[in-house]
């Protein structure tokens, strides 16, 4: 069973699920950030379905917003200076990078929880807010 979790900041806000609100409102009228919404629900399924993936299962095959096949490659990453932290990746090229940071934990019972807590759509690869 995996279980996901938005955790909120100091200030009661859940600073993951207002980003992904926010790109849902805005592909209410704009074919890009639709297509970026399909992608990052996709990978929350993804995730949901089977928990933090392996190296071996980190592409994903999906559908785009109007139907085509698509793959999403290395769709979870560990963030080599900061562990226990990843990252769940979802790329759209006209609207940026979508970044949410997680870390999550594995009970005897093979049982996960993972924890969402920042995320962000990053223009460059390098950004330093991320």
């Amino acid at each position: 069973m995996v279980e996901i979790e938005f955790l909120a900041d100091e200030h009661g806000n859940q600073q993951v699920i207002d980003l992904i609100t926010s790109i849902a409102d805005r592909a209410m009228n704009d074919k890009d950030y639709a297509e970026l919404a399909a992608r990052i629900a996709q990978l929350l399924d993804y995730m949901k379905d089977i928990g933090v993936p392996p190296i071996e299962k980190r592409t994903l095959y999906g559908i785009s917003s109007v139907g085509n096949p698509i793959t999403l490659v290395e769709v979870v990453k560990e963030l080599n200076n900061h562990p226990p932290l990843m990252e769940a990746r979802a790329n759209w090229r006209p609207v940026g990078a979508f970044r949410a940071i997680f870390f999550y934990k594995t009970d005897d019972k093979g049982n996960q929880s993972i924890y969402f807590t920042k995320a962000l759509i990053k223009q460059e690869t390098y950004s330093r807010d991320f």
